[in-house]
């Protein structure tokens, strides 16, 4: 999710993507974490029926279960299955994502019945698609921002501390120099943060991949919207996806961010619904 832009209301309609969408595209705008390059100490778990994304958090949305591609009457054995696996590792919750590919369709009431509820932090995201440079007529309204990838530990903390000042994650035990060193290590990833008169705003995050780069973390800190930051930011990763030679902008857009990269361009390509399992306090066998 990205806070701080006008909220928006349902998810547009789809409509036919324009250059096409390549099928590797259009796989990771609805299934990032399938596809997604794995940060250092990420895991991930393939099976045909399903796959899960196993985060560095401990909130349950640092799992997450998708790619559903089940038989009739499957879901109860996987879900009773997945809740193993997770308890066995420490987890204590996951969200599960069902998109246009799942299989069989319309597995939301049936995940319903099996105790898990619509997440209430974001219940559907539109998979969207940028394959032109960014459009909007207030796009380069603000002359005053300057935008940097991070390349410090002193940098990734202040991004760091945007995202708690904007999601309400805490900080907790996190060691700057640590996370800098596993920031280093996963290549993939790039955070980058944007400055006003030399002072951090917003912040954002990037990860490559051969197809596209994939936008994530968006955030601006409340007293400081509405001055071209996210504009900047998203200007500032489609020159490094143009750079790299995959100009192509892929993310997963919740309510508030929908509006705004609805006016620089990006295109609704899927649609996601996104369901919250709180397990019990996890008993590891």
């Amino acid at each position: 999710m990205n806070p701080g832009e006008p909220i928006g209301g349902p998810l547009p309609e789809l409509g036919p993507p324009s250059p096409p969408i390549p099928p590797t595209v259009q796989a990771l705008a609805e299934e990032l974490n399938t596809h997604l390059p794995l940060q250092q100490n990420d895991q991930r778990i393939v099976d045909p029926r399903f796959v899960i994304y196993l985060g560095a958090g401990e909130d349950p949305h640092f799992t997450v279960v998708q790619r559903l591609r089940l038989g009739p009457g499957e879901l109860p054995q996987v879900v009773a299955e997945v809740r193993r696996l997770l308890a066995a590792r420490g987890r204590r919750g996951a969200t599960w994502e069902l998109g246009p590919s799942s299989q069989p369709a319309a597995l939301g009431a049936e995940l319903r019945a099996l105790g898990l509820r619509p997440d209430p932090l974001e219940s559907e995201v539109a998979g969207m698609v940028l394959m032109q440079p960014p459009e909007s007529p207030d796009f380069a309204a603000s002359t005053t921002i300057a935008v940097e990838r991070v390349e410090s530990a002193a940098r990734l903390r202040q991004v760091q501390v945007i995202f708690s000042g904007c999601f309400g994650t805490p900080l907790g035990d996190s060691d700057p120099r640590r996370d800098f060193a596993r920031y280093q290590a996963s290549p993939s990833w790039r955070s980058y943060i944007a400055l006003e008169g030399g002072q951090p705003i917003a912040a954002a995050d990037a990860t490559f991949t051969d197809e596209a780069v994939v936008l994530s973390g968006g955030a601006t800190l409340p007293a400081l919207r509405r001055r071209g930051a996210y504009r900047a930011l998203i200007a500032a990763r489609w020159r490094d996806a143009v750079a790299r030679g995959t100009p192509i902008l892929v993310t997963q857009a919740g309510h508030m961010s929908r509006p705004i990269l609805t006016r620089l361009g990006f295109t609704v390509v899927a649609k996601v619904q996104v369901f919250l399992d709180e397990m019990r306090d996890p008993e590891p066998r």
